[in-house]
């Protein structure tokens, strides 16, 4: 996860205004998280430009990883161990009277031709396809964070450990699991 972290915010700087600062905090104890690196990085870079769009005088942008464990089901996570990966920046906060909205498809409080609004709403399609969930904190004159948190890969199953049963309990939430190919019998 810190690695595609890392690649992503060199492809960012660009993009960024010369007055917002970046910077990372990154858990060198957050495992792999079970999510498709191109979907990893387009749901990072839809909140980095988010979070750039909020922050038209400037401000910082930080991404933090930091590995988490879930004692109680969180949304359709269950619980277990997480990579919490977090966009904060310290521009504008997203209006109570909106949050309720912000992740509803084609909603944009930017001007039409500035967004499509389907930023946010494809980051938690990319979670709930992945299992994991959203979190969204927003205060007055502090800026937001939104952290998106991702199952680990589970590490290699021993004889001791219930690794391998959690996981295929964990797969059996997909409602059509297609063989990988079909053995015909001679």
């Amino acid at each position: 996860m810190n690695d595609v972290t890392v690649e992503l915010l060199g492809l960012l700087a660009p993009l960024l205004n010369d007055d917002i600062t970046s910077e990372t905090d990154l858990d060198p104890s957050a495992r792999s998280a079970a999510v498709e690196p191109a979907m990893l990085q387009q749901a990072l870079m839809n909140l980095c430009t988010n979070a750039r769009d909020a922050m038209p005088d400037g401000g910082a942008l930080t991404i933090e990883t930091r590995a988490i464990h879930l004692t109680e089901a969180v949304d359709k996570a269950r619980p277990g161990d997480y990579v919490r990966l977090a966009v904060r920046d310290t521009g504008c906060e997203i209006p109570d009277d909106l949050r309720d909205r912000i992740l509803e498809p084609f909603f944009s409080t930017k001007e039409p031709s500035k967004g499509t609004g389907l930023g946010l709403s494809m980051v938690y399609t990319i979670l709930q396809q992945h299992h994991g969930y959203l979190e969204i904190e927003s205060e007055v004159n502090r800026g937001t964070t939104i952290a998106m948190h991702f199952p680990v890969v589970p590490q290699p199953a021993d004889s001791s450990d219930d690794t391998l049963p959690q996981l295929l309990d964990h797969l059996s939430d997909f409602s059509a699991v297609q063989p990988f190919c079909e053995v015909s019998q001679p």
